[in-house]
């Protein structure tokens, strides 16, 4: 079918109008043909794929259409409805990562169909199945995917592809539920301090072993180089830890365990305070150690910048900076990339000076592994440029593999701050953040739905999330009566002030500040 109106939606500097994958042949494409590239602009996806992979466009861009466990017959079509909002002008919703929703409820009408042994397609011919779909699809985004569903109605029309015809979707229209959304839960003060305290203690740790890490590092550094070009075929033999008879006349080996290797270099105190004592220890838990600092060093950041958790991870070395201001004097600015709500690739957030540590940390983490970042930067080169503070684990002796890279190819982490928690069970004391009634009372006075949300309550440890950091601060700035609300926007990186507003009010229409927590 004519396609001439279809072409690829999402601004980036890897598809331009001369690209093959730019406008697509028909609608729907043959399957061999190229809908994502990679950062060197090789062929990465094609139509007929499973799984779609746009990460070298955005954060996190993918799409799994076997995941679900739908059938193939209606896999096609969920394809076919998810190349048409990428590829649609009136049906892009900005962004790679928003067509998330138009994904989901794709995902979950498919998951009915095939229960009720029918295709996508022929929906509108069996009135009978509409509430069932209904039933899937309630929640608080059902009336996002209401509205897709009619826009894709409208546009999909003219490439004979409908989903929900007038009389389905006014049935679901009709079954809406009123559904309380629960805000970003506020972070009662007394827990906020606590964590954010951990974190820097975490920081102050690293940078007063600073010296001997480094050393440590280099030293072990140096024997992997050395091990595995004097025994090349045998990875295994790479370790100066391991397998200490073998090869030992070619080897540079520890005489004694890692354990031994820390006491020399005096870390194991600093390693069983936040890794845990462990009976037996691997050279691999001196990368996962570097990542809970890096890591640390970015949640440290998230508390006080304001930024969005991909702002942050978004971060390079070189993002911290000191403005003089004749009146204000000195002011600690967070340059970065902002992309969601108002773009911007040199945008700047105000810190306070302290964020400096956390990006000198990071740096220092990211500077040493550069070292064994092969992909076409030298280690030369590495020292003159910048590079990302969020930089993944590439030492050979790095017990987890990297699974993302950012627009640029390089590779980096994934932070979430669940996640953060699991990993690293020393950094917070679950005692210390489960919630008292004090703590409670301020956190529902904040988000008065908050008990309907699973993990919260009185007796429990705080879940924390990245979002979390940037509301509670949002709010506290805002109940300051020292930010005004343009600066808050401003901050936020919002494209409108209700928007600000509606993260630091429980309802936006409130007229008077709310007293400081």
């Amino acid at each position: 079918m004519n396609a001439e109106n279809l072409r690829f939606m999402s601004p980036s500097t890897l598809v331009t109008n001369e690209s093959e994958l730019y406008r697509p042949p028909s609608f729907p494409p043959p399957d061999d043909w190229v809908i994502s590239v990679d950062e060197e602009g090789r062929d990465l996806s094609r139509f007929g794929d499973d799984f779609w992979d746009y990460r070298a466009f955005e954060r996190s861009a993918t799409f799994n259409f076997i995941k679900g466990k739908i059938s193939y017959a209606n896999a096609q079509f969920v394809k076919q409805a998810i190349f048409l909002v990428l590829y649609h002008p009136r049906l892009f919703p900005g962004r790679i990562r928003s067509c998330a929703y138009c994904f989901q409820c794709m995902e979950k009408i498919a998951k009915v169909c095939d229960e009720q042994g029918i295709l996508i397609t022929d929906l509108p011919q069996f009135p009978r199945v509409h509430q069932h779909i209904a039933e899937a699809l309630q929640g608080a985004s059902y009336k996002i995917y209401i509205n897709f569903l009619h826009k894709l109605r409208l546009h999909g029309g003219a490439f004979n592809f409908e989903i929900a015809d007038e009389r389905t979707l006014t049935y679901l229209v009709s079954q809406q539920k009123s559904w309380d959304k629960i805000q970003t839960p506020y972070i009662p003060p007394r827990i906020w301090s606590y964590q954010v305290n951990r974190l820097n203690e975490c920081l102050d740790d690293f940078l007063e072993h600073q010296a001997a890490i480094e050393e440590a590092f280099t030293w072990i550094s140096k024997a992997y180089e050395h091990n595995l070009a004097a025994v090349p075929k045998f990875d295994r033999y790479q370790s100066p830890f391991t397998q200490q008879r073998s090869y030992k006349n070619r080897r540079i080996l520890f005489n004694g365990r890692f354990d031994d290797f820390l006491v020399e270099y005096r870390l194991l105190e600093i390693f069983e305070k936040w890794m845990g004592r462990e009976k037996k220890r691997s050279v691999a838990q001196l990368a996962s150690y570097l990542n809970m600092v890096r890591d640390a060093s970015l949640l440290y950041i998230l508390n006080f910048s304001l930024q969005r958790i991909s702002e942050a991870m978004s971060l390079r070395s070189d993002c911290f900076f000191i403005e003089h201001d004749e009146r204000l004097g000195e002011i600690a600015l967070i340059v970065g990339e902002t992309t969601k709500t108002d773009p911007d690739d040199d945008a700047r957030w105000v810190v306070p000076k302290t964020v400096k540590k956390a990006v000198d940390v990071a740096t220092s983490i990211a500077r040493l592994r550069m070292r064994h970042y092969t992909e076409g930067t030298s280690t030369l080169e590495s020292e003159k440029t910048s590079f990302p503070l969020s930089l993944a684990s590439t030492e050979p002796w790095a017990a987890s593999k990297i699974n993302y890279r950012n627009a640029k190819g390089e590779a980096v982490t994934q932070l979430r701050f669940g996640p953060f928690m699991a990993l690293y069970p020393c950094v917070f004391d679950p005692q210390a953040i489960t919630v008292t009634e004090s703590d409670w009372k301020i956190a529902v006075s904040m988000t008065p739905n908050l008990s309907r949300k699973t993990g919260f309550g009185i007796g429990l440890p705080w879940p924390f999330s990245a979002h979390q950091l940037r509301r509670t601060t949002n709010v506290n700035m805002f109940a300051s009566n020292m930010v005004s609300d343009n600066s808050l926007q401003w901050v936020m990186k919002h494209l409108s002030r209700n928007m600000t507003l509606y993260l630091s009010l429980i309802h936006i229409s409130e007229p008077t500040r709310r007293t400081p927590i």
